[in-house]
């Protein structure tokens, strides 16, 4: 690998001196803030940091990532913060899920360090889901992490804004590898920090509906938040110049038109799927070549998504087991699969592309089932609501690209707030219940004082 100017090489693995300085202060945030600020180092960590860091300990490669997780863990553990967390279904899928990743990879490259890196990869990935449903149990530190994001994008915006003028990538002075910006079609496709302009683009676009949801925050610094991020979010969107933001904005838009409707989603749900079916019977070609027409700018290559799918589907026995090694033998330039769904099948074969879609199914039915609670408020309503759009957005993505880096921990932070949402509600009841209890002692108190004082009152008053 080619060295550049002030980074450090090890091995296969890379860092800078610049960038040690940003991972040792966003570990050390994440282990000494207190637990009402514990969002900020989420945010340095989604905005500032990059996957493309590692160091090299002990012949084991440590991504940023992976070592910012075992902070967090260090934190957890020293704090006793994992007191409380209760298991849901959602939580054991996650954990099905890892597991067979890690056991697929291993059968398939019947290989150790293969086996030890989907490991590790799949620690992240987990890890980071458990760590925000620990961090995070109740609306007021689900609010404070959306306010923390919304501020945080601002200058990520600007940054984006300065790398679309100037050709030059500013995150290159922290980390050197980004120190170009590549074009398409005559713009340049800005990334700032992400792994890729795509992500870049697709990972704000999904912020966008929990940045909206502030507008009805009752903080006074809710409106203005929710109109710098969303904008903030528009600006990233539009200089990574990229198609699928594009069409995941579409899709949180779809999703918005339905609140109204949020009651009846299964039926929505159905009545599509009807819909697919009957067009499949009917068009020339299969349901799924209708991405080759979703193109939005010059350039795209949705043609390119429809293809991966159709072969992938062709290809199915290669890969259905524990998935396949290699997919360059389905056709030309398929070596990069863009596609989650895909993805899923190929590294862990038809049982781990069932448990993701168990995963984003759970996650859909555990908000819209808290959604119809009687109890439910109508601002909470708008904020899992906000969320549901979020995770369908998620969905409109993974047809365009396959996760990596910032996006993967941002999937699983959505993850563990809809396995958080619905125990909100029973925590706020158990506290209100609690300071209803604490109001009625302390007005039995004062009874009490009130009527012990009035004999020594009347007893002065008789002298």
């Amino acid at each position: 690998m080619h060295q550049l100017p002030g980074q450090v090489l090890l091995g296969h693995d890379i860092y800078s001196t610049s960038s040690l300085a940003v991972l040792a202060f966003v570990c050390a945030l994440i282990i000494l803030v207190p637990r009402t600020r514990i969002q900020i180092p989420f945010v340095l960590f989604f905005y500032f940091m990059t996957y493309t860091q590692r160091i090299l300990i002990l012949g084991n490669a440590f991504d940023f990532t992976r070592i910012f997780c075992m902070a967090a863990w260090i934190r957890i553990l020293a704090r006793g913060e994992y007191r409380g967390f209760r298991w849901c279904s959602l939580d054991k899928l996650v954990v099905i899920h890892g597991i067979v990743s890690t056991i697929c990879a291993g059968l398939l490259w019947a290989s150790f360090p293969r086996f030890a890196l989907e490991g590790a990869r799949v620690f992240t990935a987990a890890g980071f889901y458990f760590l925000v449903r620990i961090f995070i149990r109740d609306w007021e530190e689900v609010t404070r992490l959306v306010r923390y994001l919304a501020a945080g994008l601002v200058p990520v915006a600007l940054l984006f804004m300065y790398e679309s003028h100037t050709e030059q990538n500013p995150f290159s002075y922290v980390y050197p590898e980004l120190m170009l910006t590549p074009p398409r079609e005559e713009h340049y496709r800005c990334q700032g920090a992400f792994g890729h302009a795509i992500l870049a683009g697709a990972f704000v676009s999904c912020l966008i509906p929990l940045f909206i949801s502030l507008w009805w925050d009752k903080n006074r610094n809710g409106k203005p938040l929710a109109i710098m991020g969303s904008l903030s979010a528009m600006i990233v969107v539009y200089t990574c110049n990229s198609s699928t933001p594009l069409l995941a904005i579409g899709s949180g838009i779809v999703g918005a038109i339905f609140f109204p409707f949020r009651h009846h989603v299964r039926f929505f749900f159905a009545l599509a799927v009807i819909g697919l079916v009957l067009l499949h019977i009917y068009m020339q070609g299969p349901v799924w070549s209708l991405i080759a027409r979703m193109g939005v700018l010059g350039g795209s290559t949705a043609w390119y998504r429809y293809y991966i799918i159709d072969k992938a589907i062709e290809n199915f026995w290669g890969w259905a087991k524990v998935g396949t090694q290699y997919t360059e033998v389905w056709g030309p330039l398929l070596w990069d699969v863009c596609d989650q769904f895909v993805r899923e099948g190929i590294e862990g074969g038809i049982g781990r592309l069932l448990l993701f879609l168990a995963i984003l199914g759970t996650a859909f039915t555990q908000m819209g089932r808290t959604l119809r609670r009687p109890e439910v408020t109508n601002l909470e309503e708008k904020r899992i609501w906000a969320f549901w759009i979020s995770l369908f957005m998620h969905c409109g993505v993974f047809i365009g690209v396959s996760y990596f880096a910032q996006s993967v921990q941002l999937l699983y932070l959505t993850f563990a707030i809809a396995a958080s949402i619905p125990q909100f509600k029973r925590k706020s009841q158990a506290e209100e219940g609690t300071e209803i209890n604490r109001r009625r002692n302390l007005a039995g108190s004062r009874v009490g004082r009130s009527v012990s004082d009035r004999p020594m009152q009347i007893s002065s008053g008789s002298r």
